[in-house]
């Protein structure tokens, strides 16, 4: 399918009564004022530089200590990632630390499920480290591992992936990710609203 008639196919479904692709809704989507489609608060950057600011004063004497504790549990089958371990590692996270990240994001997702406390919600948080720090190829490798399955099952992690992507001009990763997003359908969702506006973007900047 060539790019136009993937843009008003993807139009189609969000905007129904839309005959052309000349018509769309002003407030929804503007391309040609702004670099970035989302502000950094409407994706949950604000929100997690702020963790990362508190979490970084808590760690400031021995942060070096734990980067070194984690690539140890990395490595041994006997020790398992925790949810603190991993939530604190995504927060302190510079690019150095992006492997380990992985390594961690990997090996928590494959324990057994009775062996995670609580039901802190990682996938989004995980986007916005790499978004943070720049990183498309490394989120698209953690998101596409198959050892990850699931673990990026929420519209707002496509939607911080796409417009990662979106800011580093990289389309064609775009339109390659929002097959995935159609084939989940995750929430039952097959065409969700904010991953469609970045892929129109990217039809558009084409």
């Amino acid at each position: 399918m060539n790019k136009i008639s993937y843009l008003i196919k993807s139009i189609s479904r969000i905007y129904p009564n839309c005959n052309n692709i000349g018509y769309i809704p002003s407030r929804s989507i503007q391309l040609t004022k702004v670099q970035n489609l989302y502000t950094p608060s409407a994706i949950g950057i604000d929100g997690y530089l702020h963790t990362r600011r508190r979490i970084k004063e808590q760690f400031a004497n021995f942060s070096d200590k734990f980067r070194s504790k984690m690539e140890d549990f990395v490595k041994d089958p006997k020790q398992m990632i925790f949810t603190e371990d991993l939530k604190n590692m995504v927060h302190m996270a510079e690019p150095t630390d992006i492997q380990l990240v992985l390594d961690m994001v990997k090996k928590f997702n494959t324990q057994k499920t009775e062996f995670r406390f609580g039901s802190f919600v990682f996938g989004p948080v995980v986007m916005r480290m790499f978004y943070f720090l720049e990183a498309p190829n490394e989120a698209l490798q953690c998101f596409k591992d198959p050892d990850n399955k699931g673990f990026f099952d929420q519209l707002v992690s496509y939607q911080i992936l796409l417009d990662l992507l979106y800011n580093q001009e990289r389309y064609d990763d775009m339109y390659e990710i929002f097959e995935v997003v159609k084939e989940r359908q995750i929430n039952m969702t097959k065409y969700p609203k904010y991953p469609v506006i970045l892929i129109l973007a990217a039809c558009y900047k084409q």
